[in-house]
């Protein structure tokens, strides 16, 4: 999952905060691209050892930190979220179920 983050320090530790519960569970790997200082990242680093981290140029748009996200990301399968969404209970895992169904039925 790659998350565009362009909001304050404090809406992205509470996106992952959501986020991360419900992609460990389904084994989904995380990745934030952020366009930031270089000085922000290593405390998320240290925060949430188990999501990459990519640093963007400031100023960076949500198209080119999509697209350096799923550069970044190792799956096969690259879901593109940002930090300024509100995650329902079940979304991620529908997601999942319906990519699952649709790839097993051809």
């Amino acid at each position: 999952m790659v998350v565009a983050s362009t909001r304050s320090n404090a809406r992205l530790a509470a996106y992952l905060d959501a986020l991360m519960p419900r992609c460990r569970v389904l084994g989904i790997e995380i990745v934030v691209v952020r366009a930031c200082d270089a000085a922000e990242l290593p405390g998320f680093v240290r925060m949430y050892p188990a999501v990459r981290f990519v640093e963007a140029p400031e100023g960076s748009s949500v198209a080119a930190l999509k697209a350096a996200g799923m550069a970044a990301a190792a799956g096969d399968v690259v879901g593109l979220t940002d930090d300024d969404e509100s995650i329902a209970p079940d979304w991620l895992h529908g997601l999942v179920e319906a990519w699952f169904h649709r790839a097993h039925a051809r």
